[in-house]
């Protein structure tokens, strides 16, 4: 039993030093050598090179022969889509909104984008029976409400222009001056939030946040929306710093820091 239970340790030592490797590569170290990864995990070089062996043997890592570079393979892009469609980052996020709709009895939405439009992803309805709901699956414009400034405020130049260059009004207080709208996303990336009003549905108010997956990679974004009359200046602010420490929190996660 003792030999058993060792070996078991053992082998949960492995999996947790394959699991630090894969964790060195991120949106700023794409590419690492052997020896960029032994230092970056504390591994003698003799351990990590024989990780990174197992890894590329099961398609997880992948090696450039002429740089001797490693880089995640096939199988870790297969992981992440499977991930994606399987509702993971639902089941994150589903504990921070149910809290945030406890706390301000407002509903809360989950967005991701899919081409040049915000999908809602996942939602927690508020019990009042003035409220503003969408179906799960609806697509909005990205130029128009703080989700979707939260969702721009990231993207390269070139894809903000392309999505700017389709703009129309909603309502009224639509914004449909280019210049205005691209200082509000610069607004956007610089705060770590968005507030509109009635931008893209008359009497409605939103206040939403980036949800990062890696540095400077946002992978959804999330809000708080309801009728004008409930969102005076003092429970803007509330939700506000309510809504920047739950991406925070929900980010730390999703980017496994």
């Amino acid at each position: 039993m003792k030999e058993s239970s060792h070996k078991k340790e053992m082998g949960t030592g492995s999996l947790r030093k394959a699991i630090t490797v894969l964790k060195c590569f991120s949106e700023e170290r794409v590419e690492l050598s052997m020896t960029e990864v032994a230092h970056l995990t504390n591994l003698p070089i003799g351990t990590a090179s024989r990780i990174l062996a197992a890894l590329r043997d099961e398609n997880l890592l992948e090696r450039e022969e002429r740089s001797k570079l490693y880089r995640l393979g096939v199988y870790c892009m297969r992981m992440g889509k499977i991930a994606k469609h399987s509702g993971a980052l639902r089941s994150c996020a589903l504990p921070f909104m149910e809290r945030l709709r406890d706390r301000f009895n407002e509903t809360v939405n989950l967005y991701l984008r899919e081409d040049l439009q915000r999908v809602c992803y996942a939602q927690c309805e508020t019990t009042s029976p003035l409220r503003r709901s969408v179906p799960l699956g609806s697509r909005f414009p990205l130029s128009a409400g703080a989700a979707g400034r939260c969702l721009l405020a990231w993207m390269t130049y070139d894809f903000v222009q392309s999505v700017l260059s389709g703009l129309k009004p909603f309502t009224e207080n639509t914004i449909t001056d280019i210049a205005e709208i691209q200082k509000l996303i610069e607004r956007t990336r610089l705060d770590h939030f968005a507030v509109s009003y009635s931008e893209r549905e008359k009497g409605v108010t939103a206040v939403a946040v980036p949800i990062f997956d890696a540095p400077d990679s946002v992978c959804a974004s999330m809000s708080i929306t309801g009728p004008d009359m409930r969102f005076t200046k003092e429970v803007i602010g509330e939700m506000i710093a309510a809504l920047k420490k739950t991406s925070e929190e929900l980010s730390g996660i999703l980017s496994g820091g």
